[in-house]
């Protein structure tokens, strides 16, 4: 009774086949030039995004050590200078201090080895730090992590 009043037409953003009027048009079929000049575009932004990112990452980073074996792997930067390293009772320290009572840290990656430890110096114990990591990876904390303010 109800057959031919309606067809069939693929519908590219659900990525089913979908029922519609006899009387709906058909999107036809893209030609293979724009879908050559697509794909050529996309993969040239793609390297073209990616360019400075294999040269800004040190050798050290591209090793697959485990974060416990390294001391600390520290990628980021801390206003009003770097953090110092010292060696403090046989275990590596990496000491930031900080003379603001409202800090915020952003971290490419921050994980703590076993044999480290990593202190944060601020004025007083109502002091609050903001720890922004930006890696898609957890931290690897193994070591000691201490500060006499407040960490998030």
């Amino acid at each position: 009774m109800n057959h031919g009043i309606y067809r069939l037409v693929f519908n590219v953003e659900r990525n089913a086949w979908v029922a519609v009027a006899e009387c709906v048009r058909g999107r036809g079929k893209k030609s293979a030039r724009k879908r050559v000049a697509a794909v050529v575009l996309g993969v040239a932004a793609s390297f073209a995004a990616l360019d400075g990112a294999w040269a800004a990452r040190p050798v050290a980073a591209q090793l697959p050590v485990p974060s416990a074996v390294r001391p600390f792997v520290f990628a980021g930067s801390v206003d009003g200078g770097q953090p110092t390293t010292a060696m403090i009772n046989g275990i590596n320290t990496m000491t930031v201090t900080t003379q603001s009572r409202m800090l915020g840290l952003n971290f490419d990656s921050f994980d703590v080895g076993s044999d480290a430890a990593f202190v944060l110096k601020q004025p007083d114990a109502l002091s609050r730090a903001l720890f922004r990591i930006w890696d898609s990876n957890p931290s690897q904390i193994y070591g000691k992590v201490t500060a006499n303010g407040q960490l998030y």
